[in-house]
């Protein structure tokens, strides 16, 4: 991670499973799963539209808020917990991409009961 980058720590689906975060990009996946612009569209809107904390518990918004709590995507990094869903997964790392907003993504390991990181590089 660059020094300096806010940490923003976000679930990928609201309810599926049990995650140490209290924000979701997605409450639940009503859209078409074989409609793969519409996701990636919900994606974008949703992350642009979001709120999330950072490490030290302070609020950040991403989008037209984010300027005004002085930070722009690509200052900030996502920490995006994951369990599946590889296609929501990918719709999100498009839109990630798409905003310069740097990611690392944490998958569940069963055999510890806890998220391992993976860098998106």
């Amino acid at each position: 991670m660059a020094k300096g980058k806010h940490v923003i720590k976000l679930g990928l689906v609201e309810g599926r499973h049990e995650m140490p975060v209290s924000s979701y990009v997605f409450n639940e996946i009503s859209a078409d799963i074989t409609d793969i612009a519409t996701l990636n569209n919900l994606a974008y809107d949703n992350i642009m539209n979001i709120g999330g904390w950072d490490a030290n518990d302070t609020e950040l918004w991403i989008g037209s808020t984010f300027a005004a709590e002085g930070y722009a995507p690509h200052e900030c990094i996502l920490h995006l917990y994951v369990f599946e869903l590889t296609y929501v997964v990918i719709a999100v790392l498009n839109a990630c991409r798409a905003l310069w907003l740097d990611v690392i993504l944490y998958h569940y390991d069963r055999d510890t009961d806890s998220y391992y990181p993976q860098q998106v590089l």
